[in-house]
């Protein structure tokens, strides 16, 4: 398979457009190697990679210092590090506002607010400008505030379920891209506002479970995964649901015999 080749920063200016084009002029200077082989390298997947080096979320720290680590050079950790809180504040809107500019008043607060999932209207208005829950559950993991077992996982949840058995192949590989993912997101699965992945995502990261074709489109929409990814992963879930059927059918066999 061809190398997929990295496409020009998403973000138009500023500082985190600034991090971007430094992470990719980083990878360009030590070989240009695959996102693959950089997700290797890293511990990642390479589509967290991939984004990593393109935008527009701002990656986490964690992500970020292990990819920067992998390529070898301590120095650039350090480099990186201020490029990399930059695009986050900017991100975040926690630049100071100039001194002549009086602090707008708190809005009321809501104690239900952020109990409430996201509507179409408010997930719409993301691609204005206003940050979806997805989005503060991304900048809250690349502070450290957000933290969820997951994270500190080195091996997909489903070789804990299933391990090698090749019975579950098709499951497993679904599950692991899901978990992949997920975790490249840095999200916790109270941040969705589908409510299949609040309630079910845990299952499907341990291949107990298999997301039907709408519930994975949401999950994709929601990561703005590319149409690439999202493909990806809709032909790994009906490989999975055929494998599923061929292991019932199996089973209903074996019950009648």
């Amino acid at each position: 398979m061809a190398k997929r080749r990295l496409r020009a920063p998403t973000i138009s200016s500023g500082p985190r457009r600034e991090f971007f084009v430094h992470l990719q002029r980083l990878v360009l200077d030590h070989g240009d190697l695959p996102t693959k082989e950089l997700g290797r390298l890293s511990g990642y997947s390479h589509q967290a990679i991939y984004k990593a080096l393109v935008g527009p979320a701002m990656p986490s720290w964690e992500l970020t210092e292990r990819l920067t680590r992998a390529l070898g050079e301590e120095q650039a950790v350090e480099q990186t590090r201020p490029l990399w809180k930059a695009g986050v504040i900017d991100e975040r809107g926690l630049a100071a506002a100039p001194a002549s500019v009086a602090p707008a008043a708190p809005a009321p607060a809501d104690a239900t607010a952020l109990e409430q999932p996201a509507t179409p209207t408010q997930r719409a208005e993301s691609s204005r400008g206003r940050p979806t829950r997805l989005d503060l559950a991304r900048a809250a993991k690349a502070t450290e505030q957000s933290v969820f077992s997951l994270f500190a996982v080195e091996a997909p949840p489903s070789q804990t379920h299933f391990g090698a058995d090749p019975r579950f192949q098709a499951r497993r590989a679904l599950a692991d891209e899901i978990w992949n993912h997920f975790r490249g997101a840095g999200a916790n699965p109270d941040a969705f506002a589908a409510k299949s992945a609040r309630t079910h995502l845990s299952r499907w990261m341990a291949a107990t479970a298999i997301p039907d074709t709408h519930q994975l489109v949401l999950f994709a929409y929601e990561l703005q995964l590319d149409a690439l990814e999202r493909n990806e992963l809709l032909a790994l879930r009906s490989a999975a649901a055929n494998e599923r059927s061929w292991d019932d059918e199996i089973q209903r066999r074996g019950t009648s015999a």
